[in-house]
């Protein structure tokens, strides 16, 4: 009945760690391989929906602000128009002006009106791995990406490599370089921010899901993605983790529950047990939790002053029945701290 966000608050690294504990941390040696490699579609895929939902939340505002503008702009050319008819004065350059803006218009409020695609939860987290993990075979055998992830790709605004072998995709490339370098000359805003930035973070996922997925062997791509998946569907079977609105918590963005108010004094409680909650709750517990430890890592920044540094924190209780189905490596390594 209450309202909980799972990824609220964590970043894409904290919830791989945090999805990756439901194995209590320790991997057999001999599974290493499989387990790093959905770690790293967890991870790249969590950075690329991040970025999703960043870009089109930024790129709305900035549609919004440029109506605003061009609403005045409109208004007063209305007024103005209104004027030179008083006045019996002449009204085609004002009527193309007007024409001009209330195009412009248009064009921003189709972005400004539109409904979001991308959410920073475990529902769309599995809608782009399913993604990125659909890749189409070529004529001259191998694989690519899929449409679908070249669209992601392209609406970001990561300038595609040069793969051409041929002189047509080469005049094909050139004519798509020119046209990309004319968006950024004129419309850097429909580009993400990270990718202006040279080896960013962002650039490399998306190059990840553009060029190593494909080249990836299709046994070794199915085992990652199975592994990866595996754990992100734990989270979709929570049917009875649902809100006072019947909104299942794998689809909550924003929630009402702010565990991270234990570093503050107050009392928390999670009690998910998998006897009435399924696997779903353990992992709820685990993305949870670690929104806390996170924010005790943070104190580490400000060594024994962190109570001067951060006005309000208090040293912090944890608790917990059925430690060893909670507990990871990553705790241990905590305690000291």
């Amino acid at each position: 009945g209450m309202s909980v966000a799972p990824y609220e608050g964590l970043e894409p690294d904290q919830i791989t760690k945090a999805l990756r504990g439901a194995t209590g941390g320790k991997v057999d040696e001999k599974s290493k391989l499989w387990s790093d490699g959905g770690d790293a579609f967890l991870f790249h895929t969590g950075i690329v929906l991040k970025a999703a939902c960043e870009h089109e939340q930024a790129y709305r505002d900035f549609c919004i602000a440029k109506l605003e503008g061009l609403e005045h702009a409109r208004l007063m050319m209305l007024l103005e128009r209104e004027e030179l008819e008083k006045r019996g004065l002449g009204l085609e350059d004002l009527e193309a002006a007007l024409a001009r803006v209330e195009e412009q218009m248009g064009t921003y409020a189709i972005v400004a009106e539109a409904s979001r695609n991308w959410f920073y939860t475990p529902f769309h987290h599995a809608k782009l791995l399913a993604m990125v993990e659909q890749v189409v075979p070529t004529p001259r055998g191998g694989e690519i990406a899929s449409a679908r992830v070249l669209e992601l790709v392209n609406w970001l605004g990561l300038e595609r490599p040069d793969t051409s072998s041929t002189d047509e995709e080469r005049e094909a490339y050139a004519a798509y370089s020119r046209d990309y370098h004319n968006r950024l000359a004129t419309r850097s805003e429909t580009v993400h921010p990270d990718l202006l930035r040279p080896m960013s973070q962002l650039q490399s996922s998306l190059e990840w899901a553009l060029l190593g997925v494909p080249a990836m062997h299709k046994e070794q791509r199915q085992s990652f993605t199975l592994n990866s998946r595996g754990l992100i569907e734990k989270l979709l079977r929570g049917e009875k983790l649902r809100t006072a609105d019947d909104i299942p918590w794998h689809s909550v963005e924003r929630g009402e529950v702010d565990v991270s108010q234990a570093l503050y004094g107050k009392f928390v409680g999670l009690f998910l047990p998998p006897t009435q909650f399924g696997e779903a709750g353990d992992m709820m517990q685990r993305l949870l939790k670690q929104r806390v430890m996170n924010g005790i890592r943070a104190r580490g920044a400000h060594g024994d002053k962190w109570r001067e540094m951060l006005p309000g924190q208090t040293d912090v209780l944890l608790m917990m029945d059925e430690a060893h189905l909670l507990l990871t490596s990553d705790d241990v390594l905590l305690f000291s701290t």
